[in-house]
């Protein structure tokens, strides 16, 4: 089967350098997926040559083996920037002041972020029964310093999806009702195991509780509210007291990936798929800090965007919107289940987005032909056309999965029709 190619891995390079021959630089490369490494150094052979300034901030696109200059701009003087020597973003805690010689010191145009480690004492963690099992790692009940928990344990050869989880759960200003709680993350004590220790849902996933049961109005709107206000804080851009959450593209939504808490609340979680992004001054738009692999073959083909299933996505502001297409199939998932916007209450079982249409085992080209060519989307009841709750529920899910990725609503406008919805049923 052909796989389609996720992102076009274009490789843009920050090179921070002055016609001195002796200057400081700084170095992004993607190599795969949750992997960066990043240098500091000399430049000996990539020079380029400034216009007006001695010292500039230049990007440069990598085709192939040739470094080809997208952008030049002035840099302020006498400013420190951060600087890593090759290793993972995890241990992101070294500053050095790099200037050129007969230059001026420069700065990183493009925020940068810092990991908050936080170490897990495994002699305190206890694991009890198994509750769960994905694609790279089995989940298992426990305790850890008195709290009841859900302890992620990583199969043998995945510590990069470990890393890549780990460190979204780490980003600062992560701590959200909306995202599963995190408490930290390490080995286990044979230390052949990775493990991440997060909040235990008593409910499991959104996609046991809709099998199980039926909600009512309230209740579905309390999971599509919780759901709708952790995607919305998921992709803000939070700068508090000198401390930075950058945007982060969920990448790999659905209800299999949604945690429900005992108070019908929803919480994400598993962000192996996750893509960071960053905000550049004197750019428009935003770039990729990571790039995903093709999670496609171990994610949920079902809930991805037309222009994930394309392989059209080539910025990183398009894996947001594609967040938003998986979430207006999250709503219908939800809704569907909602005994009020049934006649007496007869609602169906529950079904996976597409799986009416297509069958419980989708393949690519098939949902490239129903989702993307025919523009095809799950069925809506009738009743809802009827209504006019059902009516601005219809309307709220067919804006998150538009065919066009600019014509999708944001998820915080999600949050706020959500909250219109729920003053209307309420007068």
């Amino acid at each position: 089967m052909r796989q389609p190619q996720w992102l076009l891995i274009a490789v843009v390079e920050c090179l921070f350098l002055c016609i001195s021959g002796h200057c400081a630089y700084h170095n992004r490369k993607y190599i795969t997926r949750n992997i960066i490494s990043m240098h500091a150094g000399n430049v000996t052979e990539l020079v380029h040559r400034c216009s007006s300034t001695k010292c500039c901030a230049s990007y440069f696109r990598l085709v192939g083996n040739q470094a080809e200059v997208m952008l030049e701009g002035e840099l302020p003087s006498k400013q420190k920037y951060h600087s890593m020597s090759e290793q993972s973003l995890y241990n992101l805690d070294k500053e050095e002041n790099l200037s050129c010689v007969d230059g001026e010191a420069v700065l990183p145009l493009c925020s940068c972020r810092t990991a908050t480690p936080r170490p897990i004492n495994s002699a305190d963690l206890e694991i009890q029964q198994a509750i769960g099992r994905g694609h790279f790692a089995k989940v298992w009940q426990g305790k850890y310093q008195g709290s009841v928990v859900a302890v992620k344990v990583f199969h043998a050869g995945c510590k990069q999806e470990f890393s890549s989880e780990r460190d979204i759960y780490e980003l600062p200003l992560m701590e959200h009702s909306g995202i599963a709680r995190f408490f930290g993350a390490g080995k286990s004590l044979d230390g052949g195991s990775w493990l991440l220790v997060l909040e235990l849902a008593t409910c499991g996933s959104l996609h046991h509780l809709l099998c199980d049961k039926r909600g009512s109005w309230m209740a579905s709107m309390k999971l599509s509210q919780s759901l709708s206000q952790g995607l919305a804080y998921l992709h803000s851009d939070l700068h508090r007291q000198g401390t930075h959450k950058p945007v982060v593209a969920h990448g790999d939504l659905s209800s299999g990936n949604v945690l429900v808490r005992a108070d019908g609340t929803c919480a994400l979680s598993d962000f192996g798929c996750s893509t960071i992004l960053r905000s550049c001054s004197g750019r428009p738009g935003w770039d990729s800090l990571k790039i995903i692999a093709d999670c496609g073959q171990v994610g949920s083909l079902r809930y991805m965007s037309p222009e994930i299933l394309e392989g059209c996505v080539d910025q990183g502001w398009s894996l947001v919107q594609a967040d938003v297409y998986s979430l207006g199939l999250l709503l219908w998932e939800i809704w569907m289940r909602c005994s009020d916007l049934f006649e007496d209450g007869m609602v169906h079982k529950h079904t996976l987005p597409y799986e009416t249409e297509l069958g419980s085992s989708v393949t690519l080209e098939r949902l490239l032909l129903y989702v993307s060519q025919m523009n095809k989307r799950p069925s809506i009841p009738k009743r809802w056309e009827r209504e006019t709750q059902g009516a601005l529920l219809q309307e709220l899910v067919t804006d998150c999965w538009d065919h066009e990725p600019d014509a999708r609503l944001t998820a915080q406008c999600v949050v706020g029709r959500l909250h219109a919805l729920q003053t209307i049923h309420s007068v």
